[in-house]
């Protein structure tokens, strides 16, 4: 499990170019377009070592104070910008004026928890899992596994609680909790080196012997093509059903990966990784102007293609205009 940790940067950067490849319009030959449908996995990798390093932060400096600043210091000034940029766009492209109050539940991230707004679950949903997150830590420190037990079960017993209500529209958010405190649990067993897995959730979190993680995959990747098979994309929405088995894929999947890349260089992975945070939010909003510019493009492949390798350095733009202007804030604070 260890390997995970050295090769965090090379997994994140792999989820987000599997996003992005979900995100793509395009029609895939087979098996291509199954792995480009369950592109939403890499969501689940990005949570579940979100609540590793998170882990690691807290273990190493307990101070909250400290911890609060540091994750949202580097998440909302970023998100701000895609979010005014996004709305400049769209008056200036669309010709479409963005009313106050969808621009306040945008910026405010409660859009999303009121079903206001459609522009990003992601990152209102990645801050509730940080405010919340110490109070894990200090629960974790007193019980152990049976913090991340409780957890896991909660969050799976909450998604089912509102799959037939009107609050269903959450399952996006509340599917994912329990891989990102898993993600914790992996956290502990590798600073603390704990080769041994002693618990349910242990074994979940990664910490299972080889037959046991490929019997967890090999569960969750039967569930996922049981939620193919009998379900609509409709349905699979509205039940959740695409979303539970990365709970077991999840671990599993970023131990395999990380073994592969012991052996194989990921340079350019690591490099995603690294602006994963923007290439995630840019290319939602370049991705978003393709009715307005696909007539540019011969096919939608190229016009995908372009999109990429424009969303890329921008990203890489947006990464170092908000880090001068945050240390800049910062020295003054």
């Amino acid at each position: 499990m260890k390997r995970l940790s050295t090769h965090r940067e090379a997994l994140m950067g792999l989820a987000i170019l599997w996003i992005m490849l979900f995100h793509a319009e395009v029609v895939l030959p087979k098996p291509l377009s199954w792995i480009q449908e369950t592109g939403y996995g890499g969501v689940d990798i990005f949570l579940f070592l979100s609540g590793l390093g998170l882990y690691y932060s807290l273990a190493k400096d307990a101070r909250v104070g400290r911890f609060y600043w540091n994750r949202f210091i580097r998440i909302l000034p970023t998100y701000w910008a895609v979010i005014i940029l996004a709305t400049l766009m769209e008056y200036v492209v669309l010709h479409r004026h963005t009313p106050w109050v969808e621009l306040f539940y945008e910026l405010s991230t409660t859009g999303f928890w009121l079903n206001a707004t459609k522009f990003d679950w992601y990152v209102p949903s990645l801050l509730v899992l940080y405010l919340v997150f110490p109070l894990f830590f200090r629960a974790f420190r007193a019980r152990g596994a049976m913090a991340t037990g409780v957890v896991v079960v909660l969050g799976v017993a909450l998604s089912l609680a509102i799959t037939a209500t009107r609050f269903n529209y959450l399952l996006i958010f509340t599917t994912r909790i329990p891989i990102f405190f898993l993600g914790a649990q992996a956290g502990y067993m590798i600073r603390e080196n704990r080769s041994k897995a002693d618990s349910p959730a242990a074994l979940l979190a990664g910490g299972a012997p080889l037959w046991g993680q490929l019997a967890l995959f090999g569960l969750g990747l039967a569930g996922l093509v049981a939620a193919f098979h009998f379900f609509t994309p409709q349905q699979r929405w509205w039940n959740g059903t695409w979303w539970y088995p990365f709970i077991f894929i999840t671990p599993a999947l970023c131990n395999g990966l990380a073994f592969l890349f012991d052996r194989f260089p990921a340079r350019a992975l690591r490099w995603c990784g690294r602006y994963s945070l923007e290439i995630y939010l840019v290319h939602t909003l370049v991705f978003g102007l393709h009715k307005e510019t696909a007539r540019f493009f011969p096919n939608d492949f190229v016009a995908y293609a372009v999109y990429v390798v424009i969303s890329l350095p921008l990203a890489w733009v947006l990464n170092k205009v908000m880090g001068f202007i945050t240390r800049i804030f910062t020295k003054h604070v």
